[in-house]
C-alpha cells in the first residue's frame, strides 16, 4: 500500500510530490520489470476500488493480482483522510508465472540517468505512453519511471506535465556522458514525434 508523499530518488531533494495513482502504478510496473518479466494491466472492477483506477495484473500471461485506488467512502469508514493505493498478489500464481528461469547476469558497468519533462495531451493514458516507449526503446535503456505528474495551474488546458527518469547502461562497456546524451536526445525526439509532446 502507499499514501502520502512520494520520495524522489534525486540526491538533492528530500521529498517529492504527493503520490497519485499514475506514480503508484509506475512503481508496480518497475518492480515487475526488475524481475525481467512481461506484464500487462487490464481494467478490472472491485466494489471498494475507485472507478477507472482498478486493474488486474498479468505477469508472463498469468493473472497474478490487482491494484487500484481505494474509494473515498470506504476510507471514511476507517477515518482515513488521505488517498490510499494498493496492490495485491496471489503468491501461488506468482510461482507459476516465474516457473521459467528469468535470471540475468548483474552488469558490472555503470548506469547513467537522464530526466525528461514534457507536456502530454490528457487523452493519452500512461499505458499508451509506456507502449510507445517499449516499441521504440534503445537497447541501452535499462529502465524508466514516472517521478512526477502535474496538471492544473500554469499547465496548458487539456494537457498534463510528466517528469520521467530514464536509466541507460550498456552490457559490454561503459558509456561516456556524450554517448548517453546522444542516445537520450535521439530517444526523446522519437517520443516527441510519436505522441506530439511539448518539451519543457
Amino acid at each position: 500500500i502507499a499514501s502520502g508523499e512520494y520520495i524522489k530518488k534525486n540526491w538533492n531533494l528530500k521529498c517529492g510530490e504527493k503520490i497519485d495513482f499514475y506514480i503508484f502504478k509506475s512503481i508496480i510496473s518497475n518492480m515487475i520489470k526488475r524481475m525481467h518479466a512481461k506484464y500487462s494491466f487490464k481494467t478490472f472492477n472491485l466494489p471498494y476500488v475507485k472507478e477507472n483506477s482498478c486493474f488486474s495484473i498479468f505477469i508472463n500471461g498469468i493473472e497474478c493480482g490487482n491494484l487500484g485506488e481505494v474509494k473515498k467512502d470506504v476510507l471514511k469508514n476507517y477515518d482515513i483522510n488521505k488517498d490510499l493505493f494498493f496492490a495485491e498478489f496471489d503468491v501461488e500464481k506468482l510461482v507459476i508465472a516465474f516457473s521459467d528461469n528469468n535470471f540475468k547476469e548483474w552488469s558490472k558497468y555503470p548506469f547513467s540517468k537522464r530526466d525528461f519533462s514534457f507536456l502530454i495531451e490528457n487523452k493519452y493514458k500512461y499505458s499508451e505512453l509506456e507502449k510507445i516507449i517499449e516499441e521504440n526503446r534503445p537497447k541501452e535503456l535499462e529502465k524508466y519511471e514516472l517521478i512526477e505528474l502535474y496538471e492544473g495551474k500554469n499547465i496548458t488546458k487539456g494537457k498534463k506535465n510528466f517528469v520521467m527518469s530514464f536509466t541507460y547502461r550498456d552490457k559490454e562497456r561503459t558509456l561516456s556522458s556524450d554517448e548517453v546524451n546522444e542516445i537520450h536526445e535521439r530517444f526523446k525526439r522519437v517520443l516527441i514525434e510519436k505522441l506530439n509532446l511539448i518539451h519543457r
